[in-house]
């Protein structure tokens, strides 16, 4: 991530639109060289990664729109509100659920996303958003485990990759920056989180605290 943003940075490549779209499920606890899960490593760490680093390097462009495709289940994710694991190595040493482990690590997502919205400079947008089940994607069948017995179950009601395109691409424009004068008066870095109505990924969640007691719901 940090050669990528290098190398676009170096070749003056402007990036007027991020989306953030790998992902992956696996059916057992693994680490990544550098410790981190690798459900967690490529659904969150990755692009929260790769967005940081372009933003620091200024590659982004003042009206850039920040994509993050989501999933429905990410309801199902749970987290410690005092130790959030954006690593996800507290698998680890509890039963690694692959669908749970996918949801959660997708949750961490979408609240780091929360938290980007607040901080980005006026004129800037991110998203999360749901694009549903695609065909094509092999994403369950590669995955192995629960999620790969149940792909032919959910394959009647996947979409197409050109019906699944049209959430991300039908996004809307992100707002011009205001004049020097408005911008003045507001405060810094609040952003808001748009999200339009095929995305519905900010409706539910939860976050726990270590005894299961709701900490956050949003």
């Amino acid at each position: 991530m940090r050669d990528l943003a290098s190398k676009l940075a170096s070749d003056a490549v402007p990036v007027g639109v991020l989306i953030n779209n790998a992902g992956a499920a696996f059916p057992r606890y693994e680490q990544t060289a550098d410790g981190a899960e690798r459900t967690y490593a490529i659904n969150h760490d990755a692009p929260f990664l790769l967005t940081h680093e372009l933003l620091a390097a200024g590659v982004l462009t003042p009206e850039v729109r920040i994509i993050n495709l989501s999933t429905f289940v990410e309801k199902r994710g749970k987290l410690d509100a005092q130790d959030p694991d954006v690593a996800g190595t507290s698998w680890d040493n509890r039963f690694y659920n692959q669908v749970n482990v996918y949801a959660t690590s997708k949750l961490v997502s979408l609240l780091a996303a929360r938290e980007l919205a607040r901080r980005l400079p006026d004129g800037m947008s991110i998203y999360n958003a749901n694009p549903g089940m695609v065909k094509g994607t092999a994403i369950n069948s590669n995955a192995g485990g629960l999620m790969r017995l149940t792909a032919p179950l959910f394959r009647p009601f996947a979409i197409t990759a050109d019906e699944g395109v049209q959430t991300p691409s039908g996004l809307p424009p992100p707002r011009p920056p205001r004049s020097p004068a408005a911008a003045s008066s507001a405060s810094p870095g609040r952003t808001p989180l748009r999200v339009p109505h095929q995305a519905t990924t900010l409706e539910t969640g939860t976050v726990t605290s270590g005894n299961g007691e709701p900490q956050l719901e949003y």
